[in-house]
């Protein structure tokens, strides 16, 4: 009986010493900081129970009502609990912690074990850049936050009352919103990518929460440091939201234009708006891209006419609707492609022009 037991002791004694000369012990902590950091691309916390039960929960929520669902969706949790040398690379490692995708409900009581594992988080990323993705069912019944470093915004499918908790935001210089997104938005945004879709025209713009989407703002509201503008045209019933943008904005350092139609899209070319924008903007475009959007050459060439100093264009205009206004047709080419007398470059339609992009979705030229 002795001998058996001093054997299994044996046994255990020698895969523990295994389990010493395994490969992953050998890799210094550095490279395991690295492999952990390309494993944990999100972590997922969810306020839970929810307060209409689990088999209820909203489009696009995940249901982790298991330990092993908190492990796989949350990994840096599993990495600092596996064994002590993981865990010290974890705390040592404040990226790990500082990518979250946050599951709320705005009718929780705070605080909750949710908001404690959530500061926890936050103490242990420490001054790494925070990554968030939030997820909020439920009214309008969250506080303003002061949210003093917050600098990038991306909201995909939100509605205006969830992102009304971003109100003070001095620092904020990249959004990416849908239109009726109501934001106090700060005046020093460099980047701005908006997608501008219909509405009931009694939905607040973010412009301005006491303007209607479909109305142009009375006075234009001044963007001082926006460089780069991307606008996505989804779909629009009430008029031309594209226009009401343009009547809407003064955006005089403004670098990169891009704008793009959704599927269907087939409201006219804005243009009185956009020639108002320019001439109360005096921005000096160096990129312009204009993809699926119904506008005839002459429309373009007034465009380019109006940006000397543009250095990179593209037109796409494969997904126009079944009545194709396009742009591309031999007048713009040639236009662009004409130099005046002595080959002087400084007179042609676009002067400053290095890159030129054109993907034509028509069987031929309009003649």
């Amino acid at each position: 009986m002795f001998l058996r037991a001093q054997q299994t002791q044996a046994r255990r004694y020698q895969s523990l010493l295994k389990v010493l000369q395994s490969p992953v012990r050998k890799l210094p902590n550095e490279t395991l900081g690295l492999i952990f950091d390309y494993a944990c691309d999100k972590n997922l916390l969810q306020e839970f129970p929810w307060a209409w039960g689990p088999d209820k929960l909203a489009d696009g929520f995940t249901d982790i009502s298991s330990s092993s669902d908190v492990f796989r969706n949350c990994p840096v949790i599993a990495i600092s609990s596996t064994c002590s040398r993981w865990r010290k690379v974890a705390l040592a490692t404040p990226s790990l912690w500082s990518r979250l995708s946050l599951e709320m409900s705005s009718e929780a009581e705070f605080p909750t074990p949710f908001t404690d594992v959530l500061e926890l988080h936050l103490e242990r990323s420490k001054r790494s850049l925070l990554e968030i993705s939030l997820f909020i069912s439920g009214g309008e019944c969250f506080e303003p936050l002061e949210v003093p470093y917050l600098e990038s915004i991306s909201a995909q499918g939100a509605y205006a009352e969830h992102f009304s908790i971003f109100r003070q935001a001095p620092k904020l210089r990249e959004l990416d919103v849908m239109f009726l997104v109501r934001v106090q938005t700060s005046p020093w945004i460099e980047s701005l990518m908006l997608r501008l879709i219909s509405p009931p025209c009694r939905t607040p713009n973010f412009l301005n929460p006491d303007c209607r989407i479909c109305q142009p703002l009375q006075t234009p509201k001044r963007y001082e440091q926006l460089i780069s503008m991307h606008i996505r045209v989804i779909r629009t019933e009430h008029g031309s939201l594209l226009g009401t943008l343009f009547w809407s904005l003064e955006i005089p350092s403004l670098r990169e234009l891009k704008i793009r139609g959704g599927e269907g899209y087939s409201m006219s070319w804005p243009k009185r708006a956009f020639n108002d924008c320019l001439s109360r903007s005096l921005f000096s475009l160096t990129k312009l891209s204009i993809e699926h959007i119904p506008m005839s050459d002459a429309e373009l060439i007034s465009v380019l006419h109006s940006t000397p100093s543009l250095q990179e264009l593209s037109i796409n205009d494969t997904y126009l609707p079944e009545i194709r206004i396009t742009p591309i047709t031999p007048i713009l080419l040639s236009k662009l492609n004409r130099l005046h007398s002595n080959n002087d470059a400084s007179r042609a339609l676009v002067p400053r022009l290095r890159s030129l992009t054109i993907t034509f979705g028509g069987a031929s030229f309009q003649r």
